[in-house]
């Protein structure tokens, strides 16, 4: 009757029967509830748990139609992790679908790469059909105003159930996509579920730490590229060599490059065979109580290494010792004298970067050269050379040129970095008196890796009037490290400071009443300094006007070339005020 079934290999798991019947069983219960007119939700019995591996593509000999690929729909795709998730899925072969809260570059890229993206929550979303038809799972809180403008043609393009829904971390448990997709009994992953499956079976490198994993992550996957590894790799940010400047990249070697996100255990879901431990702090204060928390998960991380795998830490963080401590397969690195491998004799360089000499047990290795700036990045480009060289050693696909070391050095050197880690948006020249302007986008919102950034331009720039628009990021973080956020904050000569990004749920501390988070820093900072924006727009146009400021650069006589940075530091979504910010200053 269906001829000879063949199953395509990317969704292997279960047997051909099992899979070809839990489709053909799924699709019956599905479709059955669809007609059911809607109720109440205690009305339609819950579906029996199922396996959790996606339904497999099957094809029979006697047709020329293929049944088609299985279906997944990512919620939060607009989301770096998501986003990247759903570009591996495509190039697995997947159709894929998703939906976020806001239109951006990155659903553009997505689509682009193949999937339906959906602007707004909605239960048509997943169930393929108008709301009315849809039973049980439609809510109040449905954000179908927000969908595409086109609405009824892109409804028409999502006509089909998806095997499978992955949810971002973002994302609450009574979104109505989930709801529905529960109700009808459509499995539903986490983030780190669906990262931990798509991984299976993977040479897994997996880039950890509080700070420096995208920058060091992209600069691991680029050279493995550029060695002519043909790597699969899922990255925090947008790499510029990536194509579409994508922040993944989807191979046919084993090799996968991870940024392991510690946020909610998700790299708990990982088997690496090479860890890479950049540093261990407090962060994210919604699910750690205090940095021991940190550090005990990190020890989690580190103790899911494979058998002959290596944990390439930073032997410069007392947290990352702390970590590693009575394991026998670690290399260390930083510029510490204890430390196996070392960056010496940092000097900057004619790039704005730094250059700095690679020693192995105080033995020279190679130059490099690199163009970012900061003693944070000469970390984070020594922790790639590390990995990418214990990559090759233990490749069986990796290239057998003898001189490895100097070609990973040239790609170390010319990695063109990622988006929103100091990246230059432009430069101009404003007011009468010439001054070079230079504004730049950042993802920083923790106090250290802000700190990093504002020295990193003054290396940059040396004399330079530095001004910085930081987006605090969740009210959590801001209560607790007020203090941390003061001391780095006034490393600039300018800061304005912006509301809250309430990234998750914070009501406790939202609802407080007597206080604006943002205004603390800037009280606490000094207001000589320091400027509280209530508005987006309002920030924007303080820093612009702070750009134009002739007399601030020539009050300064260590800044002879007049020049000012701008520094625009925020996680939020849509934060996009780096880009006004320099559109507003070139159009003087």
């Amino acid at each position: 009757m269906f001829g000879v079934i063949r199953i395509i290999p990317e969704y292997g798991g279960l047997s051909v029967t099992t899979q070809f019947m839990s489709c053909v069983m799924r699709a019956v219960v599905v479709r059955a509830r669809l007609r059911h007119q809607p109720g109440s939700v205690d009305r339609v019995p819950r579906a029996r748990p199922r396996r959790s591996s996606p339904c497999v593509a099957v094809r029979c000999e006697n047709t020329d139609t293929p049944t088609p690929a299985p279906k997944v729909h990512f919620l939060g795709i607009g989301g770096a992790g998501i986003s990247a998730l759903a570009i591996i899925a495509l190039s697995n072969g997947y159709r894929v679908s998703g939906s976020d809260m806001r239109d951006s570059d990155v659903l553009e890229v997505v689509r682009k790469k193949g999937a339906t993206c959906f602007v707004g929550h909605d239960v048509r979303n997943v169930s393929g059909v108008e709301e009315e038809d849809a039973g049980p799972g439609k809510a109040e809180d449905d954000t179908s105003e927000e969908r595409n403008k086109d609405k009824d043609a892109t409804r028409n393009i999502n006509t089909t159930i998806p095997d499978a829904v992955v949810v971002s971390s973002a994302v609450p448990s009574n979104n109505v996509e989930v709801r529905w997709a529960r109700q009808h009994g459509i499995p539903v992953f986490t983030r780190s579920q669906w990262l931990a499956r798509t991984t299976k079976g993977k040479t897994v490198i997996a880039v950890a730490g509080t700070h420096g994993k995208t920058t060091t992550s992209a600069m691991l996957a680029t050279t493995l590229l550029d060695l002519n590894l043909d790597i699969s790799a899922v990255i925090g940010g947008r790499v510029a060599q990536f194509p579409d400047s994508a922040n993944a990249v989807g191979g046919k070697n084993k090799i996968f490059v991870i940024e392991a996100d510690e946020y909610d255990g998700a790299f708990l879901g990982l088997t690496p065979s090479t860890a890479v431990l950049l540093n261990c702090e407090m962060d994210h204060p919604d699910i750690f109580r205090g940095v021991d928390d940190v550090v005990q998960l990190f020890k989690q991380f580190v103790g899911k290494v494979g058998v002959g795998g290596s944990v390439i830490a930073n032997g410069d963080d007392a947290n990352v010792r702390l970590i590693c401590e009575n394991k026998s397969n670690v290399i260390t690195f930083g510029v510490g004298k204890e430390n196996e491998y070392r960056a010496v004799d940092l000097t900057p360089n004619e790039h704005g970067g730094t250059s700095f000499t690679v020693t192995h047990f105080d033995t020279v290795i190679t130059q490099v050269s690199i163009t970012q700036p900061g003693e944070y990045q000469v970390r984070n480009a020594l922790a790639a050379y590390i990995a990418a060289s214990v990559t090759l050693e233990t490749s069986t696909d990796s290239s057998t040129n003898p001189d490895t070391s100097a070609l990973i050095t040239t790609s170390l050197e010319t990695h063109l970095g990622v988006a929103r880690r100091m990246q230059l948006i432009g430069s101009c020249n404003v007011g009468q008196n010439n001054i070079t302007c230079h504004v730049y986008d950042d993802y920083a919102h923790h106090p250290t890796a802000v700190a990093a950034v504002i020295e990193a331009a003054k290396q940059k720039h040396e004399g330079a009037e530095i001004i910085v628009l930081f987006q605090p990021h969740t009210f959590f973080r801001v209560s607790l490290m007020l203090g941390e956020f003061t001391k780095a904050l006034r490393l600039a000569d300018t800061v304005i400071v912006t509301q809250v990004f309430d990234a998750r749920p914070e009501k406790d501390l939202k609802s407080d009443g007597r206080r604006e988070f943002g205004e603390d820093i800037v009280n606490a900072i000094g207001k000589e300094k320091g400027f509280f924006a209530h508005s987006f727009d309002e920030a924007v146009e303080r820093a612009v006007s702070e750009g134009r400021r002739d007399d601030m650069s020539l009050a300064k006589e260590s800044n002879p070339e007049k020049q000012v940075v701008v520094l625009c530091l925020g996680a939020g979504a849509g934060f996009d005020a780096a880009e006004k910010v320099f559109q507003e200053l070139r159009n003087e």
